[in-house]
């Protein structure tokens, strides 16, 4: 009080006084001791507002109104009795026969006491404060730290509406800089209420910050959304079946889908061919992410069940924002230790951006593409291989990543993030050079493999042996009936194929790579007597054309399906129709040949017998009488002389003649 100026003994300089409670405060206003100007003018008033400022992370100073004394705590709405004007009851035991209000205890074990308070009160003018910037000020040093830097007001609701909570501790001197060195040692409660999107983890609607008079201990605080997403829910495709259930923390799917538009068997080439297109993708919904092996720093904690999507997009708008993304350098490539492909020498690197992973996708899609190349061009260098020539020149992958924006204020797992692998569609065509009779029995050794690919989706070697042996061992072995030809045949026992596995491939975060498989079949082939035990395959007939589905599940399966192939007459007639058409033609060309030689040979015998006969003009008609004719003689007989005057002989014509 003395540096503010303030005595309350002014009557006498030999009296001293150590301290003044709120009764002596109530006994020096009621009684005129003092002006308690003296005390609101003395008030730092402006620098704890300032201290404030700092601590809420307020744009400007704050500005604060003129201080006043509160007569009546409760009146006032500070829930507290006390104020100046406050009445004693019982607790004061001196003598009051005219029952006047005791403002101040003189006798009794209150005396002068300071059990009900006096206020100085003040309010500020409107201020924003930031919550953000009080997390930038006290989150720590961790990997998180630089994403606070530039994190935004309505970045943070949607943070904590993505089900994240933070836990923090504030240490002990938070407070130090709102109490001014000229307030005597005080006690101070600073609440902070939160914006309506945010509460604390226990169901708070503030914050509350105190400093007493003892030791400073740190102070711990939570903050999580008022709308929280719940993961418990179930993912459903288009056709509204469920793909991941209330209890799969990560849900990410895949969907295979490989059309096989047609099968063809060459002879005369000596080669198969198949036309196949592949479509795959991987959808990503929700994520558990083991938040033990992030770096979260010392005092702060981010916790989470699982992660949507959309908090996965939202780090990636964050990140771009940072002056220098963050950039994964040498992520490595596909070649193994022991290959020395140019492609191999290639390293890829990833920045965390949507820009960044479009662009990361791109490139592995044509570090794939590059390394198929490189690969099958040395295929036919390999020790004892069955390949005479391998031309992948067209063969080309497609990747893209698709989802990365769209980010609204509705947190969830509705819109996945999706990967995708696109092949176009292409002929594969594997040429055999051997003898074919050799082939289906089962002897390879002269077998010299030629494959040419314009553009084609996969490396499917040991799938298109397979199916050239099981169509040889159809063409074979099968039972033919009016519909076309059914392997096994009915009488016999069906074909069955058992297998099992596990899609888990990150047990501590729970993902599975499950979702379905199709294949599209070409028209004309179809799997017939079909029996799965597990129950995940499903048959369905798109544009006339037979399709399989495989729903692989999370998690281990173990599955037996049996099943018979049936090729229909038509489509047996669409691949052999050369043959019965090569034996025709052949038959037209030789009645054609036949007819022409005919035709041929006649014109040849009429062109002889006119050129034996010869025309009898006038001339020649009188030469025959006796007439000398040139142009005759030597031509077409011998005639007499008649150079000599002699008559000449007369024919005999016969007695018969004249009768």
């Amino acid at each position: 009080m003395e540096d503010w100026g303030v005595s309350l003994l002014n009557i006498s300089d030999s009296a001293t006084l150590p301290l003044v409670t709120s009764d002596g405060i109530r006994l020096a206003y009621h009684n005129g001791i003092v002006p308690l100007d003296a005390f609101t003018d003395a008030f730092p008033i402006n620098d704890i507002a300032s201290g404030i400022s700092e601590a809420v992370g307020s744009a400007g100073l704050i500005t604060m109104n003129d201080m006043y004394w509160v007569d009546d705590g409760l009146a006032d709405g500070l829930g507290t009795p006390g104020g100046l004007n406050y009445t004693h009851g019982s607790d004061c035991t001196e003598d009051n026969p005219q029952s006047v209000d005791l403002h101040y205890c003189l006798q009794g074990p209150t005396a002068m006491g300071n059990e009900y308070p006096v206020f100085l009160r003040s309010t500020s003018q409107p201020f924003s404060a930031s919550l953000v910037q009080i997390l930038k000020d006290n989150f720590g040093t961790g990997d998180l730290a630089e994403y606070v830097d530039v994190i935004q007001e309505s970045d943070l609701r949607d943070l904590f509406n993505s089900g994240i909570s933070i836990e923090t501790v504030l240490p002990g001197d938070f407070l130090d800089s709102v109490i001014p060195d000229s307030l005597p040692p005080s006690e101070l409660t600073l609440e902070i209420i939160l914006p309506t999107w945010v509460k604390t983890i226990d169901g708070g609607d503030r914050l509350t910050f105190e400093k007493t008079l003892g030791e400073t201990n740190d102070m711990d605080i939570s903050l999580a959304g008022t709308d929280p997403y719940d993961w418990r829910t179930n993912i459903k495709d288009d056709d509204m079946n469920i793909i991941c259930t209330t209890l799969q923390r990560t849900c990410i799917t895949s969907n295979v889908e490989l059309d096989v538009s047609a099968f063809r068997i060459n002879e005369w080439s000596q080669s198969v061919s198949l036309d196949f297109a592949l479509d795959a993708e991987v959808s990503i919904y929700r994520v558990l992410i083991p938040l033990d092996e992030i770096d979260q720093g010392n005092t702060t904690r981010v916790n989470f069940e699982a992660a949507p999507v959309d908090l996965l997009r939202l780090g990636l708008d964050l990140a771009s924002r940072l002056a220098e993304p963050k950039t994964f350098d040498d992520v490595g490539n596909i070649c193994s230790e022991d290959q020395d492909y140019s492609v191999c020498e290639e390293n890829l690197s990833l920045v965390f951006t949507p820009e960044g992973l479009t662009e990361f996708s791109v490139d592995v899609g044509e570090m794939i593409t590059d390394y198929i190349h490189q690969s099958g061009a040395d295929i036919p260098n390999q020790e004892d291989s069955p390949f005479g020539k391998v031309d992948l020149s067209g063969f080309a992958i497609k990747t893209k990543v698709d989802g990365l924006s769209g980010l609204d204020q509705n947190i969830g797992d509705d819109e996945p993030i999706t990967l995708s692998v696109k092949i176009p569609e292409v002929e594969f065509k594997l040429d055999l050079s051997g003898d074919m009779g050799e082939l289906l029995e089962g002897n390879t050794s002269s077998l010299e493999l030629n494959f040419f690919a314009n553009a084609f989706r996969n490396l499917v070697v040991n799938p298109l042996a397979s199916a050239a042996e099981l169509l040889g061992s159809t063409l074979t072995n099968s039972i033919v009936s009016g519909s076309g030809i059914t392997y096994p045949g009915v009488e016999a026992e069906a074909t069955s194929i058992s297998f099992n596995g596990n899609t888990s491939i990150a047990e501590e975060m729970e993902l599975s790579l499950n979702g379905p498989v199709s294949v599209l079949l070409p028209r004309g082939i179809t799997i017939e007597d079909v029996e799965d035990t597990a129950g995940l395959l499903t048959i369905t007939n798109e544009g006339g054309r037979q399709k399989l589905t495989y729903n692989f599940p999370a998690g281990e399966y173990d599955d037996t399906i049996s099943f018979r192939i049936k090729v229909s007459w038509l489509y047996l007639l669409l691949q052999f129709w050369v043959y019965p058409t090569f034996i025709i033609a052949l038959l037209a060309l030789f009645i054609r040949r036949r007819r022409r030689k005919k035709r041929l040979k006649k014109a040849r015998k009429a062109a002889a017998q006119t050129g034996t006969k010869v025309a009898i003009g006038d001339s020649e008609f009188a030469d025959l009488r006796g007439f000398k004719s040139e142009g005759l003689h030597g031509e077409l007989q011998q005639f007499e002389d008649y150079s000599t005057d002699k008559a000449p002989p007369m024919i005999d014509l016969g007695d018969e003649r004249f009768d």
